[in-house]
């Protein structure tokens, strides 16, 4: 009966290290290498794939393997999106070039991509429906069984508690820059303004230094590019984000008594600040936000492909950047956006790459394109602050875009919303903001927060994506906390977490000379 018992015990210990490839230290990487063994998935009409999950040290990878469906050559950058049933997705990139193998029956291939632990941990909690593979100049989807989409979404949390009990994860903490001090040795990501980019080309290591405050003479930290990664930055780190506002990330040590933080690549720096466009082709390959006019817009409705192309800048062929619209994702945007956005001002986001030698940005829905317009606020204003509120907008730091889904044009969904709509939010904000001492008379300061709306209607996850300064930021801070419960986003009747962000604007009248009241 004891052996039993122990057999009983010990058995589900076995079945679940079977799923365990590898989890050892490398002596000759001198790294923590795990390995899972991958998920098998039959697609009828489409081959085979698999997904498996393998770690480096603290870089996380998921590869996608298979014969049929997904072979082709993907570039370094490309997209694999995983859709889930909530509408949200997790989009991961192609960590190199990498080709197929031509097969008699069908081509294979084993594609290697880069995930982030926050990525990971979401595919470890939501239910996955599909894939949308990226190649070169074209994408393709394949929707997944649900019982082997399970099975997916157990083996990405094994994944994390390999990767908990191996301890090769440090979890990024976001952080105040005044208090770095106080994380040393930890993986930190902090936002400031880059003040001044300093290249020692003639010092040992040829650093480039971004100073993130504007009196470098005594730096909170050194954010540090050394020469052998400059090829990661055009070799230009210095010129790239000046004046710019800028989250950083990385891990900090201790040099001549003072915090140091080494960025190695592109992906370390998330630029906030929009850029111009002559400055698309220096930030080739990342996720950007770029400000300028449409000039010449056309939708190749007789093409194969059928892609809209606005171009930015100047009239094609001159243009500085397209903005592209893929024929499947026409039906996320405006009516006619060829014509809609003629001859307008845009804000555009998303990642700049290149096709024909000719950069580009492919947006997967409207969220990703703002039109510019002179009066396009609401403004209410008060004797001690105006506030000018845009309406509210879904993020795109993940982008929302959806793979075809049978009767998807049938969603009915509603946004959140403030308890008595826009008018009552920005009655809101007039009645509780208050005006720092510091604003001077007609002196403008805008604030952008992000926040999800929860399903209950609460406001979590509060951050500030602009700041205006520490005074301002925390009274923005302090108001999101203070408001009512709002409506929840829904869909087809059930509620729904979105995230959003918020633009507030301090603004102190000319007759006002006292510090406002409460």
């Amino acid at each position: 009966m004891k052996c039993s018992i122990a057999f009983l015990f010990l058995l589900p210990l076995f079945c679940f290290s079977q799923n365990v490839r590898v989890n050892v230290y490398d002596k000759f990487l001198k790294k923590h290498r795990i390995e899972l063994e991958p998920v098998s998935i039959s697609i009828p009409g489409k081959g085979k794939i698999a997904i498996a999950f393998t770690s480096v040290a603290s870089s996380l990878y998921v590869e996608l393997s298979g014969s049929g469906w997904g072979a082709s050559t993907i570039d370094a950058g490309n997209d694999l999106i995983f859709l889930f049933s909530n509408d949200s997705i997790v989009t991961v990139r192609s960590t190199a070039l990498q080709t197929f193998e031509p097969g008699i029956n069908a081509n294979t291939y084993k594609h290697q991509y880069s995930i982030t632990e926050a990525d990971l941990d979401f595919l470890s909690r939501f239910e996955l429906i599909g894939l949308r593979k990226y190649s070169f100049k074209d994408f393709s989807d394949v929707s997944l069984p649900r019982e082997q989409a399970a099975k997916i979404r157990g083996r990405s949390s094994l994944f994390m508690s390999e990767l908990k009990k191996a301890n090769v994860l440090k979890t990024l903490k976001y952080i105040n820059l005044r208090d770095i001090n106080k994380y040393l040795g930890d993986s930190v990501e902090f936002c400031s303004k880059i003040y001044n980019a300093r290249y020692f080309e003639s010092s040992e290591n040829a650093p480039t230094l971004l100073d993130v405050q504007s009196n470098f003479s005594d730096p909170v930290i050194n954010a540090v590019i050394l020469k052998a990664d400059r090829k990661n930055f055009n070799n230009i780190p210095e010129k790239l984000y000046i004046n710019k506002d800028v989250c950083i990330s990385g891990v900090v040590s201790l040099r001549n008594n003072i915090p140091y933080l080494i960025i190695h690549d592109k992906s370390q720096v998330k630029v906030k600040t929009p850029i111009s466009l002559s400055e698309v082709d220096f930030f080739v390959g990342d996720s950007v936000t770029v400000t300028g006019k449409v000039l010449t817009a056309r939708y190749f409705a007789d093409t194969k492909t059928q892609p809209t192309l606005l171009n930015m800048g100047a009239p094609f062929p001159d243009q500085l950047l397209t903005v592209v619209i893929e024929s499947a994702d026409r039906k996320y945007f405006v009516e006619n956006p060829e014509v809609y956005y003629l001859n307008k001002d845009i804000v555009v986001t998303g990642k700049i790459v290149l096709f024909k030698n000719k950069p580009q940005i492919v947006v997967r829905n409207k969220e990703q394109i703002k039109v510019l317009k002179e009066n396009g606020f609401i403004t209410a204003s008060t004797t001690n602050t105006t506030v000018s509120a845009p309406q509210l907008t879904s993020q795109t730091v993940v982008q929302k875009t959806a793979l075809e889904k049978p009767n998807s044009e049938k969603s009915i969904i509603v946004p959140a919303e403030f308890p008595g709509g826009s008018t009552a939010m920005v009655d809101f904000l007039n009645k509780n903001l208050r005006c720092p001492e510091q604003l001077k008379i007609n002196e403008r300061k805008t604030v952008v927060a992000s926040f999800d709306v929860t399903v209950d209607g609460s406001l979590n996850n509060i951050k500030i994506s602009q700041s205006a300064g520490p005074l301002y930021d925390k009274e923005v801070v302090r108001v999101l906390q203070k408001m009512p419960k709002w409506r929840p986003k829904s869909k087809n009747g059930f509620f729904i977490l979105e995230p959003l962000t918020q633009a507030i604007t301090f603004k102190r009248d000319e007759t006002e000379n006292q510090r406002p009241k409460p």
